[in-house]
């Protein structure tokens, strides 16, 4: 079995501008994986930021979001790879979430 001694810290990683609001929750509901944005965190020795996360970074991500809604079984499955139909299942979870790609770049959304 695993033993540590010492207590374990938590060491934040991702460090996002003080004006940025990020809601994880929002993300995890509509199917977004941990992974997209956190990268392998099973395969990491030591966590580390992945990607550069600039306001641009996200700004794609939030112009075309289909990519990348997965099922929400999925969202902590780090090694889920979209069907060849993700198009069409993406499509379908944003039509379900009532989810209006105009409203995913208002400014306000994730600036206080």
């Amino acid at each position: 079995s695993w033993q540590h001694d010492a207590p374990l810290s938590w060491v934040r990683v991702v460090d996002l501008h003080d004006s940025v609001q990020f809601n994880h929750a929002a993300h995890v509901n509509a199917g977004v994986g941990c992974d997209l944005c956190h990268g392998r965190v099973d395969q990491m020795r030591v966590t580390e930021q992945p990607f550069a996360m600039t306001m641009s970074w996200c700004l794609d991500c939030h112009r075309d979001p289909v990519p990348n809604l997965r099922p929400p079984a999925d969202v902590f499955n780090p090694s889920w790879t979209p069907p060849p139909d993700q198009q069409d299942q993406g499509a379908a979870r944003l039509q379900e979430l009532d989810i209006r790609l105009d409203t995913l770049t208002d400014c306000s959304l994730c600036h206080y």
